[in-house]
């Protein structure tokens, strides 16, 4: 994070100048980028008021979903400050998530199941994920902690009694994905009219060059 940006104990984002704000809305498009709704389109996010005094209370930020290759806009959210800092939060952890799942998508080799299926019977969905990040159906998984605390793939050490073993549900790239969208869309997503071209400013922001 730069110098503007930081963590409140709570592990939430917490903007700490226009500076930090400015730099968090270009890393926040960035990473919004990898998850895609099923149509492709992915949201960016636009600073819609440029003043720098009073600016947590004056700024905000619009989320606009747009199509990847052609720009069309689909629609917007307008954020507040802490708001954008909720939706940012979320991102930072899907992130990590989003990578380690397309690593193990690329170092499947042929016959591999995929990451969706279960990594002994290759035939049940995913249940479980262990802190290893390997993951099984719930029965393949019971029984082989009969047997062993380490992970049935990579023989890890799981630190614990079976009641005690940390698992976790495995978030696929399609959940992430909603999950974001519905986030952002909650906070009142606008429709963009497909005759409207232009983007209403909000009160506050800076006119438009040339007016």
């Amino acid at each position: 994070m730069g110098p503007g940006i930081s963590r409140t104990e709570d592990d939430e984002l917490a903007v700490t100048s226009f500076e930090g704000l400015q730099e968090l809305i270009g890393k926040a498009t960035i990473n919004a980028s990898l998850f895609p709704d099923p149509q492709g389109h992915v949201f960016r996010f636009v600073l819609n008021s440029y003043s720098a005094i009073r600016w947590r209370d004056s700024c905000v930020v619009l989320a606009v979903l747009v199509h990847p290759d052609t720009g069309n806009e689909i629609g917007y959210t307008t954020l507040t400050v802490p708001q954008f800092e909720h939706v940012c939060v979320k991102l930072w952890q899907f992130v990590p998530l989003q990578k380690s799942t397309l690593k193990q998508l690329r170092s499947l080799s042929p016959g591999e199941a995929p990451p969706d299926e279960c990594m002994i019977c290759m035939s049940h969905p995913i249940e479980i994920t262990l802190p290893c990040t390997h993951s099984f159906c719930n029965d393949c998984f019971q029984s082989w902690l009969a047997k062993s605390q380490t992970c049935p793939y990579c023989r890890q050490p799981t630190n614990g009694s079976p009641d005690d073993i940390f698992v976790m549900p495995t978030p696929t790239l399609e959940s992430m994905s909603a999950e974001l969208s519905e986030l952002i869309r909650g906070y009142g997503f606008l429709p963009r009219p497909q005759h409207h071209t232009e983007r209403p400013p909000h009160p506050g922001a800076a006119p438009a060059p040339g007016k």
